[in-house]
């Protein structure tokens, strides 16, 4: 019995030094996920209208992410940013530890929170900082949530929200939290985007059902999870790796109207309907 021990050991051994290398040599970098555009404060999923210009999704995960672009911004052009940090998925505080990613080009501080670049009144325009603070929400569509299977197999898409949202969602966040006890994975949570003078657009969050899963359901749903916080803390790819910059691609002034995505049910089946509901 002993000799089957000191195998096992050994085998397992064996099994985490090439998955080590299998990290080194399979490297992940950012935008893994599609994206949820937003123009002219539209959603766009795949470059098509979502219908009702609301979504209906599962958050699995909210990264804080702090990017630091050195040329001014270019609708035409896909840039990069020079200098990012996020925070630890894991951490109580996510903020308190932030530092620039080991693989940022130009690093400007050793912490964020002492960076220039980090501070307000540092925007090329406006009182706001150099620096963009913002949250890179990786979502479901709640319509997914019928199995396992197709919690597995559920398209993964990241939303950021911007600076000037950021409240909005931590509010949102918290009364989740404090009134249902429960993390946002936890809820179908609607998205809803409007026009803003200020801003030029609003996200405006509420909850729409607790979520019910079965144990194979939450064993799907946390691996996911888990997914999108590697995924979502990624290195972005370096610009030299770009080959040609890669247009952004915007929407012609006239066209036929698109059919639009992102339906909004859920099915009854893997959800119960709760009476509360916060908008913020």
């Amino acid at each position: 019995m002993a000799r089957k021990n000191t195998a096992l050991v050994k085998y397992k051994d064996r099994l985490k030094a090439m998955a080590k290398r299998v990290e080194t040599a399979e490297k992940v970098t950012g935008g893994g996920f599609p994206k949820i555009e937003i123009q002219s404060a539209n959603f766009l999923i795949d470059e098509r209208p979502v219908e009702g210009n609301e979504l209906e999704v599962v958050i699995l995960t909210a990264i804080h992410a702090n990017t630091y672009y050195e040329d001014e911004w270019d609708p035409g052009e896909v840039s990069l940013p020079v200098c990012y940090a996020f925070g630890d998925p894991k951490a109580d505080d996510p903020e308190a530890e932030m530092a620039p990613h080991p693989e940022a080009e130009e690093p400007q501080h050793d912490n964020c929170a002492e960076c220039p670049m980090n501070q307000f009144g540092t925007a090329r325009r406006g009182r706001g900082k150099a620096c963009k603070n913002t949250r890179r929400l990786a979502v479901m569509l709640a319509e997914e949530l019928e199995d396992e299977e197709t919690i597995q197999s559920a398209d993964v898409r990241v939303l950021t929200i911007s600076p000037t949202n950021l409240k909005r969602w931590a509010t949102y966040a918290n009364m989740v939290a404090r009134e249902y006890e429960l993390p946002p994975l936890g809820v179908v949570t609607r998205i809803r985007i409007e026009p803003d003078p200020q801003n030029q657009y609003k996200l405006l969050f509420s909850v729409v059902r607790e979520i019910e899963y079965t144990d194979a359901m939450a064993d799907a749903i946390f691996a996911r999870a888990d997914e999108a916080d590697v995924t979502l803390t990624a290195p972005f790819q370096k610009r030299e790796e770009e080959e040609k910059p890669k247009k952004r691609g915007r929407a012609p002034a006239k066209r036929a109207p698109a059919t639009p995505v992102a339906r909004t049910a859920v099915k009854r089946t893997a959800a119960k309907t709760t009476p509360r509901r916060s908008k913020f």
